[in-house]
């Protein structure tokens, strides 16, 4: 008997995405965990809608996963796509991109009562370092595993490396695909990308601000 899919959106498939971003129990083939100490689910930034975007600390990194319901090879193009697109605008508009999502973090934190992992000041700091490392990846659905050759293929003219997650019909984001070892490391394999963090104003009002 097949097994029920607990993931029927794209909603949900990111919920599993943040949620084992923050409980680092992704690991990849290199032995690293992909773990990232905040996280932010439907991020609206320049008229797109980021899935998950995610920071560690401890790397200076932030990770932007796009998550693709849909199981055929034109929707899964489309999620690499828009990583594509996403690169282009930070590369642009990198500071402002995360002024805005450690403003969006405030809002959740006082929204939930939560507990306020980063201080202002700590992010400030941080941003003013002048860059930041960005790592992208597609989270898929399970079946799209039998798809693996295309979306290698799809990675390698890319430019650079996008990692490949999958969601199972538990609902549980893993960097494995249980296909062959050799396989899954090329699936998820990612590169960092350092982007510079250099503020620019599109109005006089705002430089005198």
């Amino acid at each position: 008997m097949e097994k029920e899919d607990k993931v029927t959106t794209e909603t949900i498939m990111s919920d599993k995405v943040k949620t084992a971003l923050l409980s680092g129990t992704m690991k990849l083939p290199t032995g690293k965990k992909l773990r990232c100490d905040i996280a932010l689910r439907e991020f609206n930034f320049k008229g797109g809608i980021y899935d998950v975007v995610g920071y560690n600390k401890q790397e200076n990194t932030m990770y932007i996963v796009e998550c693709k319901l849909g199981t055929n090879l034109t929707s899964i193009g489309q999620a690499f796509g828009q990583i594509l697109a996403y690169k282009s605008i930070l590369t642009e508009r990198g500071y402002e991109f995360l002024s805005r999502f450690y403003k969006k973090y405030l809002e959740d934190v006082i929204k939930t009562k939560g507990y306020l992992k980063i201080q202002l000041e700590d992010w400030e700091r941080i941003i003013d370092r002048k860059t930041m490392n960005f790592r992208f990846f597609v989270a898929v659905k399970e079946q799209a595993r039998k798809l693996y050759r295309e979306i290698l293929a799809i990675k390698k003219d890319m430019g650079f490396k996008i990692g490949t997650l999958m969601v199972t019909k538990d609902g549980i984001c893993t960097p494995r695909f249980w296909i062959k070892k050799d396989v899954d490391n090329m699936l998820v394999e990612n590169d960092s990308i350092a982007i510079s963090l250099i503020k620019k104003y599109t109005k006089k009002t705002e430089f005198l601000e």
